[in-house]
């Protein structure tokens, strides 16, 4: 499935949103020579501009602006990707503290990072964790749920019995049967992840 970056895509969290703004075409020539964000040209007339701020893309355009230029689609791309990674670079540390500080376990380091296919989160024997930095599109809860993973893996390094008992521990509930539930939320969203984090 190919995403195509236009006013319908939404992306909307506890920690990051993708908002759309239709303005008037000179409104959006006039922020546009001001330098207030990043800006799409076409022909020397700006298409689209992007103003990120702590955890939103606000993306302005006008009446006049067009989506399906491929260069175009690979800048808001490159955009929304971006910006995904500079809240996770922002929130995810100071989540993985408190979570680490409420359950008593400690990690050895964090690394927000692109990691393979339809994977999430990694723990290393180092007690290291790895987080793509696309989990903050997902709700609260569920992104919590993924750190809340790895750090089991400080204690139990498979996902023997141990492990799921501790897990389920941490999350007040049944972790295997939770885990289930999440496959199928997740399976909807790796399509965009892999489309997102493209180079």
């Amino acid at each position: 499935m190919e995403y195509i970056v236009n006013p319908s895509m939404r992306l909307v969290t506890g920690q990051f949103r993708l908002a759309w703004h239709r303005i008037d075409d000179s409104v959006l020539q006039a922020e546009a020579s001001r330098g207030r964000g990043a800006v799409y040209v076409n022909k020397k007339r700006c298409e689209v501009m992007a103003v990120e701020t702590l955890g939103t893309l606000d993306m302005l355009y006008s009446p006049l602006s067009g989506f399906m230029a491929r260069g175009q689609q690979q800048w808001m791309r490159r955009m929304v990707r971006d910006a995904v990674i500079h809240t996770a670079e922002r929130i995810l540390p100071d989540r993985l503290a408190a979570l680490e500080q409420k359950h008593g376990l400690k990690s050895s380091g964090l690394s927000i990072t692109k990691l393979r296919k339809n994977v999430l989160g990694q723990c290393d024997s180092g007690k290291h964790i790895y987080l793509t930095p696309m989990i903050v599109i997902f709700p609260t809860k569920i992104m919590d749920e993924i750190i809340l993973h790895e750090m089991a893996h400080l204690r139990q390094m498979n996902h023997g019995a141990k492990f799921w008992a501790l897990l389920s521990t941490l999350l007040g509930e049944d972790a295997k049967a939770r885990d289930a539930k999440l496959n199928a939320f997740f399976g909807a969203y790796h399509p965009l992840f892999h489309y997102l984090m493209k180079p």
